[in-house]
This record gives structure tokens, C-alpha cells and sequence, in this order.
């Protein structure tokens, strides 16, 4: 991202204090500052998001002060004029001093002014930016923060606040959005688990894989659970079992609940809240996928639960509880089970290898007390989460039932795959005792399922506008193993 720096001095001649060499060393490092706006995009999103003053042909480079930093003088005071007028001033002289239109080719523009000073608007900012655009400005000191000014350009990127156990919009801690560190030499912090599916889901621009991501739809009949392990988003490139680093809870009504483990370590290590805890979100619109503010609603311990009473208006509880986190392994793990309303009776789960941390797999084998009763069906599922977007896959393999309605012991794939819409529908794919590939569907709000395509091997099944995203959803059965008498 082209990012400009513009160093205003008013007709006064007010400004900073600060030499343009001493600005561009603290957003851009130039001069060998360690902790800076540009190093912590760098580290939060392990080198896809680049701050540069490295500008394209288009930019004469000669006319600024010092790399990424352009002075230019307004012909208004700051002791008497507007925000809007201080800042269409300074685009004008912009504009002026490199003879192009604003925004060119910067993905961002920062003006630092000396001071706010109270003229049609209260001065309790420290900085301000606009959403989904290219303009923020910094006052006084407040740009020497990294924190403050990725703070700031968040809001560029169209990210929103986060607010606390307190209701309030900036006291989330565990996350940059909230009120961040007003320090020159702290501001190793990222963003919480919201943002960062945020950032997963952003296209193009996205730091994190969508494969990264486990997504729980519990339905609204219970007896549903998700159980594995989730890594701090500072572990995101050391990840050998391809663990999670969020856990989307599917709420149906688009406020959406996030589950993040809050490791304070690399890029996260000056996390102020919750540190290596696991961490519970709720969105306030929108899936998470868009501008929306979250809300932190809980922190747990090793060994502690919590319990959401009435999810999804069901009449039933969902509980999240946090079996074991640890941070001496590498990468550090928390392991986490969620369980809606009553469950099926299992049997001890097996103990954990000692030397080596258990994959992944996206779903809880967990078998069930009496081995000739196949257990609930929702408890053994895979996960495919399309996106809207297109050009997403999954392929693998579904384990079938005996005529007995016993899954093969022997069988590790799961019993079904769950596909979310994120309209509280259900639907999923599974191998039923006659040996054939089902689509089944439960609408939200219903207790009956029904199914929507039966298919044999070779054979395929369409979903016109899948999510309403105006694309189809294929289903293709490339092989059928065993009959009805032996799972396949």
C-alpha cells in the first residue's frame, strides 16, 4: 500500500515539532525505528499487508522532505478553523505541491498537525480516519504511537471498533480496534478474532487463509458439539497441524459469536487483556463480513466454561469450555469444546499423545457408551464453508452406516459434511445405510429435515444461487465404496 505522510504547517506556522526525517522514521522505519505503523501491518499479517514509501513513477519523489513524507503549508489557522476546513486545505496543497489529485496513486494519505484546537467540534480525539477510504489525520504527538496509527488506518480498511465487557465501544483490549497503546515503543497487538475473519473474508486482500477458519452451525434441536484446538493468530506461519485460528459461531440473526485464543506472543506479545486465554466475540451485524462493531463477551481460563442460556432463541444452552491451553508447546494451543443443549453419554476420550499435538480434524470422535446405537448425527461432521464468492472446493470422503446404523470402526472420515449458509438453514451431505450420497436440509426454525437430492456414483446435484450469490452450488459423487451391508 502507497502510503503518504503529510506534514502540515499552518499560516501561523504552526506544525509538529519533529523533523519529516523523524516522521518517516516512525510510520516507515527509515531510518531503523523497530516498532512502527508499517512494521506492525508487516508482523500482524506476516508480510501480505506492506506500508511503503516506495512510490510509483507517477510521484516525484524529489519534492518530498524525506521518504514518504511531504511538508506543505495551508493558508488557514488551526486556532480558527474547522476540521473539514483544516483538512480541504491541506488536500489543496497537497494537490498543488505534486500537481495530482488525491488520492493518485496513494492507498493512503496521513496528515500530522500540531494540535486540535476546539472550533465547531470538541478536540477528545487523538486522531480520526475515514472509513473505506484513504484519508486519516494525527494530532500533537499521537502519530509517534504504531498502535494509534494502525488504529486509525484499520478504519481505512473498513474495520470498526471493539468494544469491551463493558459495553463500551473502545475497551476491548485484546484487540487494536479498542483503545489501542499510546506508546512509541509498545504495539505489538493485532485484532481480535472478528476482525481477523473479517480480514480472512476480504478477497484479495486478505492475511489469513479461509482454511484457517472452523465454522459451527449448532442448528436449534441440540444434542450438537464441536470440539478442537485453536492457535493465537501470532502462530498463524508456524501451524504443522493446520489448526484454526477462530471459531465462527452461527448465530442465524447475522450477530454472529467468535471464538479466538488471545496468545501473547511475536506480533501479539503486547496484548493488554486476556493474555493467552481464550476469548469469546459477538459481532453486531452483518456475519462478521462487513463494518460492524464487536463486542468481547467473555475470557476463560484453562479448565473454566461458560453458558449462553436460550441459543438461538432454542430454549437450550450453549456452553463453551475450555479443556487445556497450552503455551509450551510450539505452536502454543487452546483446546476447546463447544457443546449445544443435552449430549449424547460418551465414553472417556482417548488420552493425548504426549509427543505430539493431535491434527485437527474439524470434527469431535467422540464415540458414543453403547457401540450398537449409532450416535447423533451432527456429532461426526466436516465442515465446508463455501464463502459467496466463488471458486471455493472441498473434496474428501464420507463414512457410511451398516444396516445396523453403525458407522465401520475402522473408518476415520466423517459421518456427514455440514455446508453453512448463514441464514440459520441447515443443510449437509451424507452416506445413509442404502449406500446413497444424500443431500438433507432443515430450515430455520423447523425440527424436520428433508432431503434434497439423492445421488449415485458419476451422478451430479445443483443448488442455483447458493447464499444468494447469484453462483451454483455442484455436488459431485465420484465413487460409492461397499453396499448397504458393510459401510463405505
Amino acid at each position: 500500500k502507497q502510503t503518504l505522510v503529510v506534514r502540515v504547517t499552518d499560516l501561523d506556522g504552526r506544525s509538529v515539532s519533529e523533523s519529516p526525517d523523524y516522521l518517516s522514521d516512525k510510520f516507515f522505519g527509515t531510518n531503523g525505528d523497530k516498532m512502527t505503523m508499517a512494521s506492525g501491518f508487516d508482523a500482524c499479517s506476516f508480510g501480505k499487508l506492506q506500508m511503503t514509501n516506495d512510490y510509483d513513477d507517477t510521484v516525484n519523489t524529489r519534492l518530498l522532505s524525506a521518504p514518504g513524507v511531504l511538508e506543505v503549508r495551508i493558508p488557514v489557522r488551526l486556532t480558527s478553523s474547522t476540521q473539514a476546513t483544516i483538512v480541504a486545505s491541506a488536500q489543496q496543497a497537497v494537490r498543488s505541491k505534486l500537481n495530482m489529485n488525491l488520492p493518485g496513486p496513494f492507498d493512503h494519505v496521513i496528515f500530522v498537525v500540531e494540535k486540535c484546537y476546539e472550533v465547531g467540534t470538541q478536540c477528545n480525539f487523538a486522531a480520526y480516519a475515514y472509513v473505506n477510504h484513504w484519508l486519516s489525520l494525527f494530532v500533537g504527538d499521537n502519530y509517534k504511537y504504531p498502535a494509534v496509527a494502525m488504529h486509525e488506518l484499520g478504519h481505512n480498511l473498513g474495520i470498526a471498533h471493539s468494544g469491551g465487557l463493558d459495553g463500551k465501544t473502545y475497551t476491548d483490549h485484546t484487540c487494536l480496534m479498542g483503545n489501542p497503546l499510546f506508546e512509541d515503543d509498545v504495539g505489538a497487538m493485532c485484532f481480535n478474532a472478528v476482525k481477523n475473519f473479517q480480514i480472512a473474508k476480504s478477497g484479495g486482500g486478505s492475511w489469513y487463509d479461509t482454511n484457517h477458519i472452523d465454522f459451527f452451525n449448532t442448528g436449534t434441536t441440540g444434542g450438537t458439539s464441536w470440539h478442537g484446538s485453536l492457535i493465537g493468530v501470532s502462530d498463524y506461519d508456524n501451524n504443522p497441524n493446520d489448526d484454526a485460528i477462530l471459531l465462527k459461531l452461527e448465530s442465524g440473526d447475522g450477530s454472529d459469536w467468535f471464538i479466538g485464543f488471545n496468545r501473547a506472543s511475536g506480533a501479539n506479545s503486547d496484548s493488554q487483556q486476556a493474555t493467552d486465554q481464550v476469548t469469546i466475540y459477538r459481532v453486531g451485524a452483518g456475519d462478521g463480513m462487513g463494518y460492524s462493531t464487536s463486542s468481547l463477551k467473555g475470557a476463560l481460563r484453562e479448565g473454566r466454561s461458560v453458558t449462553v442460556n436460550d441459543w438461538r432463541k432454542s430454549g437450550l444452552a450453549l456452553t463453551i469450555k475450555v479443556n487445556e491451553i497450552n503455551t509450551k508447546s510450539s505452536p502454543a494451543y487452546a483446546d476447546v469444546k463447544v457443546l449445544f443443549g443435552p449430549q449424547a453419554d460418551p465414553t472417556p476420550m482417548p488420552s493425548r499423545t504426549p509427543t505430539q499435538h493431535p491434527t485437527q480434524l474439524r470434527l469431535d470422535p467422540t464415540p458414543t457408551r453403547r457401540p450398537t446405537q449409532h450416535p447423533t448425527q451432527l456429532q461426526l461432521a466436516g465442515v465446508f464453508d463455501s464463502g459467496t464468492k466463488g471458486g471455493t472446493k472441498w473434496s474428501g470422503s464420507v463414512a457410511g452406516l451398516d444396516k445396523n446404523g453403525n458407522p465401520s470402526s475402522s473408518n476415520k472420515n466423517p459421518l456427514k459434511i455440514d455446508l453453512p449458509t448463514g441464514d440459520g438453514d441447515t443443510w449437509w451431505i451424507e452416506l445413509n445405510e442404502k449406500g446413497q450420497v444424500t443431500l438433507n436440509k432443515m430450515s430455520n426454525g423447523k425440527n424436520k429435515s428433508e432431503v434434497k437430492g439423492k445421488l449415485k456414483a458419476g451422478k451430479d446435484e445443483t443448488i442455483s444461487n447458493w447464499r444468494n450469490s447469484g453462483y451454483d452450488l455442484v455436488i459431485s459423487v465420484k465413487e460409492i465404496v461397499g453396499d448397504k451391508n458393510n459401510p463405505g
